[in-house]
């Protein structure tokens, strides 16, 4: 399928077309992004009060939706792309649109297909790599999911789905502490023994992390420990992948000490 560009589409045209689309652009493999609409004023105010209760670094920082979401993202991908870190190339931005260069398959679902334990742990490895050397820049990324990376026929991992922008809620150093979490929880289905897993995971982090990161992440773990013995109190460990690896994310930063991140 070839994309046509068609600098004069306005957002609502694009309404009854499938919001991420793999196309063909200018003869090579594309994907095609089209707005979210924009979030409700409900919406918005819920996570308000849903922020007043969750630590700082575990606030949302949810995308507002629409073309506006997508000018952000697209803004990131550059910033990124300038620190030579591995993400899509922008080859199209438009006012309903942005079209993004094919990186490969998804991370997770190849993941989740192969039975090679061993190549499992290096991908997470690698993937570890990545996002060590994106708050190495400076950066954050904000929804560091396994299933927001893609796996390319060369065997480099990149990130996608810049949308969100968590530094424009909290400061640098608590969304990279957020970043590592949310990365061991989309890590901990991979992990015959999730605690033992995710701490050699963590202790990797810990030995390239940016200082004031580090010592983020005991205040983190601080903060979590009332919702970790909630999800185990009800049960919901046993429920979803997510609800699982969010339990076992949080107990491995309770581990997390002083002497973790000393000089």
């Amino acid at each position: 399928m070839t994309l046509p560009v068609d600098k004069s589409e306005g957002a609502a045209a694009s309404a009854d077309k499938p919001r991420v689309e793999r196309v063909c652009f200018d003869g090579q493999d594309a994907w095609v992004k089209r707005p979210e609409g924009a979030r409700s004023s409900i919406f918005t105010s819920l996570h308000r009060v849903l922020d007043r209760i969750f630590p700082k670094a575990m606030q949302s920082t949810n995308a507002v939706g629409g073309m506006e979401a997508l000018h952000g993202e697209a803004a990131r991908l550059r910033l990124f792309a300038t620190k030579g870190l591995p993400v899509p190339t922008v080859l199209d931005e438009t006012d309903a649109h942005l079209v993004l260069s094919d990186c490969g398959i998804q991370l997770r679902g190849h993941m989740r297909a192969i039975s090679d334990v061993a190549e499992r742990e290096r991908l997470m490895e690698q993937a570890l790599d990545v996002l060590v050397k994106i708050h190495q820049s400076g950066l954050a990324h904000g929804r560091p999911f396994l299933k927001d990376m893609t796996l390319s026929e060369t065997g480099e991992i990149s990130v996608l789905d810049l949308e969100e922008d968590p530094v424009q809620r909290m400061p640098l150093e608590d969304a990279q502490a957020r970043d590592i979490y949310l990365f061991l929880l989309s890590c901990a289905e991979f992990k015959d023994d999730p605690k033992a897993g995710l701490k050699r995971l963590l202790d990797s982090y810990l030995a390239d992390a940016p200082k004031d990161v580090a010592q983020r992440l005991i205040a983190l773990c601080k903060s979590l420990r009332v919702w970790r013995w909630i999800m185990r109190g009800t049960g919901a460990t046993m429920l979803a992948d997510d609800v699982r690896g969010a339990y076992w994310a949080a107990r491995v930063l309770e581990g997390v000490s002083k002497s973790d991140v000393a000089d």
